[in-house]
């Protein structure tokens, strides 16, 4: 079976948070500063969770999402997986 990409997710130190699709990015941020008002909600890093559970960072889930067949034809980034490309 082909992974896929489920999710968008942010990295928060050890905690990686997200939401079900179509959450993009800004929401989870959104989502996170108002469960965790006292921490930075930009996070550490912005990546992808897929359906063997792994977070994958933009470049290694546009790889995927390519191979999975999963791109929108607006997807334009060739290095880089955004939710907008994708749902």
């Amino acid at each position: 079976m082909t992974e896929t990409i489920v999710a968008a997710a942010v990295r928060y130190g050890d905690h990686i948070h997200s939401l079900p699709k179509p959450a993009r990015h800004h929401t989870i941020m959104w989502d996170w500063l108002a469960t965790h008002p006292d921490e930075f909600a930009g996070g550490d890093d912005q990546g992808f969770i897929t359906s063997t559970g792994r977070y994958v960072l933009r470049e290694e889930a546009r790889l995927i999402a390519e191979k999975a067949n999963q791109l929108l034809p607006t997807a334009y980034d060739l290095s880089e997986l955004y939710s907008e490309d994708v749902w």
